[in-house]
């Protein structure tokens, strides 16, 4: 488990990977630079420090490829117990 208490950012994270596996049935795993669109060069060295800490503490894989670029992300089973369901209207 973590050794710090999960910032917002990362459970961000976490729900947004939990979510893309879910689409694709967990056959595929997510595209790093769907990750990154559009988003400012400053929010995107702060997520990448969050991924970092996240594969440190192994909650997710990161595939790189030539350059050390983050190609795929995938969540592990330590990261889907931090996942928290978001209930939906209809849930309630």
């Amino acid at each position: 488990m973590p050794t710090r208490r999960l910032t917002v950012l990362d459970v961000w994270i976490l729900c947004w990977l939990d979510g893309e596996a879910r689409r694709s049935k967990g056959l595929l795993a997510a595209s790093a630079q769907k990750l990154f669109e559009g988003l400012a060069r400053q929010e995107q060295q702060q997520i990448c420090a969050n991924l970092a800490w996240l594969e440190t503490n192994g909650l997710i894989v990161i595939g790189r490829v030539a350059g050390k670029r983050p190609a795929y992300l995938s969540l592990t089973a330590a990261g889907a117990q931090c996942v928290h369901p978001v209930p939906r209207r209809w849930d309630m």
